[in-house]
């Protein structure tokens, strides 16, 4: 059995990094025994049995403002981090025996560590990108990484500069670069022609039941950022002209948002802004083992993007998409991005990719007489293009890379 380290980003809630950790279960199905190292995140509860898991502290548990101050400064100077990494990887870990190294980042980290590491022992690398800092708009997605704000305002337009060239730098080193949608390929190629797509997908535990519900429930779950990335406007007054007009019922319509804690107060804003207070629940996120089944029960499912243009966002796949398809729910995507994300939900005829108030509310007043007569929905997605997403499809297509990778 061929054995491959994976080092990657932490595994965070709600989603515990779902890419490399579903690939790290069925590569042990595909005849190769996964490592997976990466950073251990203080009073963070994930744990596994699927495969091996290897997690290096950089901060205390309790780590304290002067700890944390001083190793962001050391970090952003100096790579602190990643050359703290490597030390404790070679220290906890035999490198020597691994047959590729893949590493899986949103940005950089641990990106320096991973090439190190594998031209050190010789070893092929394939580098995964999940995001770049191109396909955002200005520098807005780093503003949750950056903190206090004022910092972020001084430094993200350096600190993205500087992370771009050495990313860029271990791109062109690498044996095989992947990401995760035909936008970021056509970019990611011109530093690395040996680049290819493997979208996100979803996990086998995302089936289709046909759940009746007394009620008809919309739904949202995940992070929201920035409104400028994931825009809800279309939704929210698609919703307040169908209640006015009273072609919904407050009585029987609930709007569901399952979000970061971060945003309940903007979204509560929003609800009374469009009058949607009757019909809206804000809650936190929901375990992941619990998602499912609330899908499952939802009439619609809602996923949050806004339109690519020259400035951005490009190729945001988000795993929710997936997750809805698995489940073969009604998509309603607001607003759509007019590139990739509108392309599959066309392909796979997953729903709508809406971009005006008039077919978000001609789309729930349809899927609406569906429930009426039902008790629940269920999307006539194309079966055919369904299974290209799935992880397991997914997991045989990076498995082809790092054949080609170890026979040479």
């Amino acid at each position: 059995m061929k054995r491959i380290l994976i080092i990657c980003d932490p595994f965070t809630p709600p989603l515990y990094a779902p890419r490399i950790r579903l690939l790290s279960q069925y590569l042990k199905k595909l005849g190769w025994q996964p490592l997976v190292v990466t950073e251990k995140v203080p009073r963070n509860d994930f744990q596994t049995d699927d495969f091996e898991l290897v997690e290096i502290p950089y901060y205390q548990e309790n780590k304290s403002r002067f700890e944390w101050i001083w190793k962001q400064f050391a970090n952003l100077f100096f790579d602190y981090k990643e050359r703290y990494f490597r030390r404790e990887v070679e220290r906890r870990i035999s490198v020597s025996d691994s047959d590729v190294i893949l590493c899986s980042t949103f940005n950089l980290f641990p990106l320096l560590t991973a090439n190190y590491l594998a031209q050190k022992y010789h070893k092929p690398l394939v580098a995964d990108l999940r995001d770049i800092a191109e396909q955002w708009t200005d520098y807005s997605y780093f503003e949750h990484t950056i903190r206090p704000q004022w910092l972020h305002r001084c430094l993200a337009s350096w600190i993205t500069k500087k992370n771009i060239r050495k990313r860029n730098a271990v791109l062109k080193c690498a044996n095989a670069v992947i990401s995760v949608s035909p936008w970021h390929v056509q970019f990611l190629k011109r530093i690395n022609p040996n680049t290819s797509l493997i979208f996100n997908g979803y996990d086998e535990k995302f089936v289709p039941l046909d759940t009746p519900n007394d009620l008809f429930e919309i739904t949202y779950t995940g992070k929201l950022y920035d409104l400028a990335l994931r825009n809800p406007y279309l939704l929210l007054r698609a919703l307040s002209e169908l209640l006015n007009d009273g072609l919904i019922d407050a009585k029987c319509v609930r709007l569901n948002w399952y979000i970061d804690q971060t945003s309940f107060e903007m979204m509560r804003q929003l609800t009374r802004q469009y009058g949607l207070e009757s019909i809206t629940r804000i809650s936190g996120y929901v375990p992941s083992n619990d998602v499912v089944a609330l899908l499952q029960r939802s009439s619609v499912v809602v996923v949050l993007t806004n339109k690519a243009t020259e400035k951005g966002p490009h190729g945001i796949m988000t795993t929710k998409f997936f997750e809805a398809l698995g489940v073969e729910k009604p998509v309603l995507c607001v607003r759509s991005d007019e590139e990739c994300l509108a392309e599959v939900i066309k392909q796979t005829n997953a729903g709508l990719a809406a971009t005006t108030v008039e077919q978000v509310k001609q789309f729930i007043l349809e899927k609406q007489a569906e429930w009426q007569k039902n008790g629940f929905t269920r999307q006539n997605v194309n079966l055919a293009e369904k299974a290209k997403f799935s992880r397991q499809t997914q997991a045989k297509q990076f498995v082809q890379i790092f054949e080609k990778l170890t026979a040479k």
